[in-house]
Formats: structure tokens, sequence, C-alpha cells
């Protein structure tokens, strides 16, 4: 193959190699997690419109150097030195996926920048602008040139005007100052190798002939693509030899390595149908050395995080994971009904957070080779493509929840990828939840952040307040798990009918100090559920106990993401555009001395005892529930 150096035009990434190499540094990430967050992400945003499946092949091996080492002109001397006999190889094939389609010819400048073969093999930092896709072409590919001696191989097949047409491109980056460099009087050490046409010797291309390709191909004993088939094969050859990552045994090799970090980052889109139906996105069959990954379960604890995400996704709670709404009180979404997505979460005691063969989840899901049984909270999050963003382990998105020393409580964001923003925030950049994330998404997709412009949007910031008050609020306290409102046993006899498991608690008016004498206020009242139910006419009734003295108010208050137990008169003020959620059709007593008088709010009744003596009553409260997202609470206030 002819080769091309770099240089200060068009055509040219204007970096040097070492600057490149140095470009995505991510230190909270191996080496082959950067590679397979890279190439699973770049496969994933090039599948085909209405397939069902993405299909990703990775496959490591030896090939013969004496074969390959010859194609590459003016450095085929030094890689013969350097490499004799074999050398090992990795590489990455997808279907399904359109390839890398796009112009590459020097005649056609305007066509360049919208070439998706121009951006990925020359180009370096030009954001992405598919919807959907995410971070910036060519800085995640930098990882592809650290692991071997800094040659990479572009293979790819795509649908052209009149048929298919096949493209064959090398490059190389590497550092113009290393003792090791093969291109030796190079100054940038960047360069790529392809073929030159005699018409126009000047210019510089692809190799596009098949039987030329497939004899290439050859060389690593690959196959190209055949009949109807479109894809890119990306071949990173004359590999270093494997850092280990840990002594666990998915950081000792390659190829498990690999095999766990698919699973690690992509768990929610692997083989899963439900992805699928929810996003109207292909899911995702990922091979590695010919095995498929998560068949025929997808290891743990990945397996509980791909079963997180989709109840987020779809909203299906179980008997084991719940799932919370997120909203955004005030300029958040296009208006106060739609949410900004929704967390599933599971609390589990830490013995019970161990693999069959003794790991912890923790261990797995940050590669350590510690093993600690210190309780922790954690919190992933994943955009439309199914990549988890980020493992997030007690810090902003679970602060201030409260769980037992020997647990941990595991949870799963899914945003409402096609929800509106508030309207003074859409841009010509970004109008849905989705676009405005990825727009936030920096190059390695490790985080999201906000935009910090004129308007200082807060949404993300605002997102990770509310899925931590949200999991604060439903996770509670032991004993308030222990007071739901609907219990485990009516969640299940009236399924659809009635609200979520743990919804609502009992409410207590605060204890006043004591007096000097030590005696409990006299005019303390509190209100105990005793049992609930639903009622032949499909309202929620709810047996209580009160005790007070002359006379007490007791307001139905609900708990919501933006603020915790909102009276009637804090929700019209905050939610006006929304209707109280709770409305109190009757309340029945066994007390003829006391009287009951419900507001015309129809969220609060008064109880009145006509001897004006402390006493304690039983009754029953019939609702009527116009939405079974908010989680009531009885309060009981004394009247002095």
């Amino acid at each position: 193959m002819k080769i091309r150096e770099a240089s200060d035009n068009l055509f040219d990434m204007n970096q040097s190699g070492d600057a490149i190499l140095r470009s995505l540094q991510n230190a909270d990430f191996s080496i082959m997690d950067i590679i397979v967050r890279e190439s699973l992400q770049n496969a994933l945003d090039a599948s085909k419109a209405g397939v069902d499946h993405t299909f990703v092949d990775y496959r490591t091996g030896k090939f013969d150097t004496s074969r390959l080492n010859p194609e590459f002109e003016r450095i085929s001397d030094n890689l013969n030195r350097a490499y004799t006999d074999e050398a090992e190889f990795l590489s990455i094939s997808d279907r399904n996926t359109v390839g890398l389609n796009g112009q590459y010819d020097l005649n056609r400048p305007d066509e360049l920048t919208k070439s998706n073969f121009f951006k990925l093999v020359f180009g370096l930092g030009k954001n992405q602008e598919a919807n959907g896709a995410g971070g910036s072409w060519g800085l995640g590919k930098t990882s592809y040139f650290r692991i071997g001696c800094g040659i990479v191989i572009y293979y790819t097949r795509i649908k052209a005007e009149q048929d298919y047409e096949e493209r064959l491109i090398a490059s190389l980056i590497e550092d113009p100052r290393s003792e090791k460099r093969l291109l030796t009087d190079s100054r940038r050490g960047i360069a790529w190798w392809g073929e030159q046409r005699e018409s126009d010797k000047d210019d510089f291309y692809p190799i596009t002939n098949h039987e030329r390709i497939e004899k290439f191909l050859d060389i690593f004993g690959l196959k190209p693509y055949r009949a109807e088939e479109t894809g890119t094969t990306i071949i990173i050859p004359y590999l270093k030899e494997f850092e280990q990552t840990s002594s666990n045994p998915w950081g000792r090799n390659r190829e498990r390595a690999l095999t766990t970090a698919i699973q690690r980052w992509y768990a929610p889109r692997i083989l899963n149908d439900e992805y699928s139906k929810g996003t109207g996105n292909a899911d995702l069959y990922c091979k590695v050395n010919g095995e498929l990954v998560g068949y025929p379960e997808v290891e743990q604890p990945f397996g509980l995080l791909r079963d997180l995400y989709t109840a987020a996704l779809t909203g299906n709670a179980s008997d084991d994971i719940k799932v919370e709404d997120i909203r955004l009180p005030r300029s958040g979404m296009k208006d106060n009904k739609t949410n900004a997505g929704r967390v599933a979460f599971v609390i589990k005691n830490l013995s019970d957070a161990v693999t069959s063969n003794r790991f912890t989840y923790r261990q797995y899901i940050e590669d350590t080779d510690d093993q600690t049984e210190e309780s922790f909270k954690l919190v992933a999050f994943a955009r439309k493509p199914g990549m988890i963003v980020r493992y997030d382990f007690d810090d902003k998105w679970s602060k201030g929840v409260k769980i037992a020393d020997d647990q941990c409580l595991i949870a799963f964001f899914v945003p409402n990828s096609n929800g509106k923003i508030y309207e003074k925030y859409r841009t010509d950049k970004y109008d849905t939840l989705e676009q405005y994330l990825r727009f936030g998404e920096k190059a390695d997709h490790a985080d999201w952040f906000d935009q910090r412009g004129q308007q200082n949007i807060t949404l993300v910031d605002r997102i990770k307040k509310e899925t931590a008050r949200a999991l604060a609020n439903a996770a509670g306290s032991d004993e308030d798990r222990q007071v739901s409102l609907v219990s485990e046993k009516l969640a299940h006899e009236y399924a659809g009918l009635l609200p979520p498991n743990n919804f609502g608690k009992a409410g207590r008016s605060r204890p006043k100090p004591p007096s000097d004498g030590g005696q409990k206020h006299e005019h303390a009242s509190s209100i105990t559920i005793k049992n609930t139910g639903m009622d032949e006419d499909g309202r929620l009734f709810i047996d209580f106990v009160a005790r007070f003295k002359r006379s007490a108010d007791v307001d139905i208050k609900i708990s919501t993401q933006g603020k915790s137990a909102m009276s009637f008169k804090e929700w019209a003020k905050d939610l006006a555009t929304l209707d109280f959620p709770v409305k109190i059709d009757k309340v029945e007593i066994d007390e003829t001395e006391v009287s009951v008088a419900i507001a015309s709010s129809r969220a609060r009744f008064s109880l009145t005892n006509s001897n004006n003596e402390r006493t304690e009553i039983m009754g029953r409260l019939k609702l009527s529930l116009l939405s079974n997202e908010y989680q009531p609470e009885l309060i009981i206030k004394q009247n002095d």
C-alpha cells in the first residue's frame, strides 16, 4: 500500500501523534473498557434504520508478520526488524450497520465535512451529528492506536448509489519522539496507507478492489462482507502484551477483559427485546471469539443492572425492583406532567450482592482487587444508545439516601429521551432531553454536563438531586417500610388497581417537648393506619385510629420528587396546572360524640370532640385516586 504522510491541509489532522495519543487519557477506565465503549458506541450509532439486531464480533488471534509487513510502504523494514514470525491482533467487526459512508475525494471538499469515512479515518474531534449519537469523532479511537504499534486498519462496505462499495485504508499515529517509532523521518508521527491512482498521482484514496481487499483480510483469517451485508471492521495488528487490570479472572487476559467490559458498559442493550420495544433501536448481539456474550444469561451483577434499566425504561416494577418517576418542578421539562425519566432500584443485603464465584458486585463493576464489605449506594445512568455512561458510587445521585450498614442500594436512571425540555431552553442543537444530554456528553462519554451559558441551564444537576430525593423518599427507614399504606399483600391482590408498593405512610404529629415533670404534653395527637383495601366502587379505604383532645385536623399530604409532603395549599401554589391527585370521598367514625367535617379542598378533614376530653376513635377514610404516581401521607395536627 502507498503511504501518505500528514501535512497541514484540510485532509489531515493538524496535531502531532504524541498530542493525539494524550487526547483521551481517562484514568477511570482500563484500556479494554475504553475500546469497548468506543467501538460499540460507534457501531450502534451506525445501526441501519429498522433492523432488530446489531451484530458486533470481537476476535483476537495471531497472524504471519511476513505477509503483513511488506504492505506498508516506507516502514516495512522497521516492521521486519521489530516483528518476526507471528504477532497478535484484535479485530472488531459490525454488521447491520451502514458502514463508513460518505465522500473521500479531495476534489469534492464541501462533502468531506459530512463524510463519516473522512471523519473517522482523517478527522479528529468533530462532533457527532446523528440523533442519539454521542461525543466526538476520533478522540475515542486513540485507544486503538495505544494498544499496538500505532497502526490501525479500517475496512468497510457501504451501499453506494448503484451497488455496494468496499474500502480499505490503514492509519498510523505514533509519538514522533519515541525511539521505537516506525516512521523515523516524520516530525508529526501520522500517516495513512491506501492507493494512488494513475490519473491523479497527487491524490490519495482507500483501496476499493474486492480481490485485493479479500487477500489482505485473509492475513488475519477474516472474510469480506458479502451479498447485502454492510458494516465496518477495525483491525489492530502488532498488539502489545496485555496489561492486567487486576488479579481477578476478568482482568488477566484480553478475551475475558473484553467479555466483561461489554457487559459492564452495555448490559442494558445485550440481547434485550424490551430495550428494542422501548426505544425503537436495535438490540445488541455481541461475540468474543465466536462466543455470544450474555448467553444463556448475562453475568451478575450486570444481569441485575439490565433488569433495572428495563424496569426504568418501561415503568414496570416487580416484587424486588421499585420504580419512581423523576419530575423537575419549575421550568424543567415542557410542563409539569412530563417526567424527566425514571429510576429503578433495589436494596440488597451485602451478603446477597456476591456472585457465584464469590466476587462482590462492586468488584465486578469497578474492576478492583479490593473486596470490601462496606455499605454502598450505586446509581448507573444511560441515554438511548444503551451505554452506561457512569457508575456513580455514594455521590450526588444518591446523596441523602439512608440504608443499613449491611445493605447496598443499586439503582438505574433512564431519561425520558423523547420528552421536550422547557421551551426557553430549546435551541437549534437540542429540543428533547436526549439531545440536551448528548450535547453535554464529552468525547469519552464518561459523564453528563449542564450547559452553563447565558441561561445557566441546570437540568443535569436537578435530575441528580431529584433522583436522590426520590430514592431517599422511597427507601425511607425500616419503620417507614413496615408502616406502608398499601401492604405487599394488597399490592399483589389488586395489582393494577392500587398504587405501587410502599404507597404512603402513617403520619404522626411531631411530639412536643416534655414538661419539667417529664409528663407527655396533654395536647399530643397521633394517627395510626390499621388496614387498607379497595371497596366495591373501586375506591381506596384506609382504616385508622386517631387520638386527640377537643379538636384536630387531618391533612393528606403528597410526597413528590420535587418537594416532600406537599399539602393541598403548597401543591396549588407550585403545581397549579395539575389537580391534587387524591380526594376525600367520605370519613366514617365509630364515636357519636365526635363530629367530622371535610374541607372544600377535599384534602383535609376535621375531628371535633363535643365534650372537650382526650379521646381515641376508630374510623374509615375513603379516597378517590387521580394518579398512583404519588405517595399520600396522613398528618394529624392538634388544634389548641
